[in-house]
């Protein structure tokens, strides 16, 4: 066994050992397991969330923060969205994002919850500007990321809490949907708190952060996070888990690489629809050379970043991240893809005007203007 690596911290791996729980109640509870299934009721809204913790996880593990941080930036949005909801809230005229988001989530009064959400969910925002400095998680989460995945632990470590208190948010969902149709051996292990825990890999995960580009789909190590996957995905209703009333540390590395084979089959699918609507034109090799290209951008940038320094250093780091997700996330068939093709062109934007017109770009610097929140309005309900 290898001990773990601290890319996946352990406040992570506890938000991941909650996973089987959730998981083993899926098709009772009306959920389905379908990799491109849309949500097209409340059981899948629960469930298709709960899957997009664990990729976010995954990232954190790829040490990815950017895209990590953008999948849980859109969850802390939709889920805050539900809340408001739920307790008919509504902006008001001269509230920030900020205030509005540490009021919605203040009605719940849950010792878990952070006194002032709304400060996490700027940070969020501004870690995808680019912008270090916001103290949210304290002064080490506020430092820029490095181009060393290792020293970014406490940007991991702040994605993972705020996907803690939205994972839950969302166990609390699952928990009532069981009690509505007489399971009662849920409410243990969904409704206490869990701890931080480090779990050793049963193997290697480096080679498994990779594109899926249609060679890799295809290839054998693809073809066994597959069938990993539907054993997990069989195994995870067995009782001799426990999982009604505790956490399973194999199970919970099990329920991360579940995910990974589903991307794979959802990948495919993709694949399979291009084939159809292409016809003789589809070319995987045609592909192949474009995520060669797309690659080798970003790790261009990633190369330049000792000779950068301040917001044009900050800049190429984060672009280069963004442009990782966008490639990974568009071959999984992901809409994330297109935020991540955001914040990578607000980033060239920002890397151009550097180059270009520096005494433009040290005000622009020196003022930001660029929106917290450009993907959701808080104010239309």
């Amino acid at each position: 066994m290898q001990a773990t690596p601290d890319l996946l911290p352990p406040r992570a791996w506890g938000v991941l050992s909650i996973i089987p729980a959730t998981d083993r109640l899926r098709t009772t509870l009306g959920g389905t397991w379908d990799p491109r299934a849309a949500p097209t009721n409340w059981p899948n809204h629960l469930f298709l969330g709960v899957d997009d913790i664990v990729q976010v996880c995954w990232f954190l593990r790829a040490g990815l923060p950017v895209p990590a941080a953008l999948i849980a930036r859109r969850l802390f949005e939709r889920w805050t969205l539900n809340v408001a909801h739920q307790f008919d809230l509504s902006r008001q005229g001269t509230e920030s994002e900020e205030a509005y988001i540490t009021r919605v989530w203040r009605t719940l009064r849950h010792p878990s919850l952070p006194d002032e959400a709304g400060r996490w969910w700027a940070w969020l925002s501004e870690f995808l500007h680019a912008r270090p400095g916001h103290p949210a998680f304290g002064d080490p989460a506020a430092q820029p990321l490095s181009p060393l995945a290792t020293q970014n632990v406490a940007h991991h470590n702040a994605i993972s809490a705020v996907v803690d208190i939205v994972l839950g948010y969302m166990r609390g969902g699952i928990d009532l949907l069981a009690e509505q149709q007489g399971i009662d051996d849920a409410s243990l292990s969904l409704r206490s708190l869990h701890r931080d825990m480090a779990i050793a890999e049963p193997f290697g995960l480096s080679f498994a952060f990779v594109p899926l580009e249609y060679f890799e789909v295809y290839r054998k190590r693809s073809e066994q996070w597959v069938r990993g996957g539907q054993a997990y995905r069989a195994d995870v209703t067995d009782e001799v888990w426990g999982l009604a009333d505790k956490t399973n540390s194999l199970m919970t590395v099990r329920a991360l690489l579940e995910r990974r084979g589903r991307a794979i089959e959802r990948a495919r699918g993709a694949f399979d629809d291009e084939k159809a609507v292409l016809g003789e034109e589809f070319s995987p090799g045609d592909l192949a050379s474009r995520m060669f290209r797309q690659c080798t951008i970003a790790e261009m940038a990633r190369q330049i970043v000792p000779d950068a320094s301040g917001a044009e250093r900050d800049a190429l780091i984060v672009a280069a991240q963004a442009a990782d997700g966008a490639t990974h996330l568009w071959l999984e068939d992901s809409d994330d893809a297109v935020g991540c093709i955001r914040v990578l062109l607000e980033q060239v934007a920002r890397l151009r005007t550097h180059r270009l017109k520096p005494g433009r770009a040290q005000r622009l610097e020196a003022t930001p203007t660029t929106p917290l929140a450009a993907s959701v309005s808080f104010s239309s309900r």
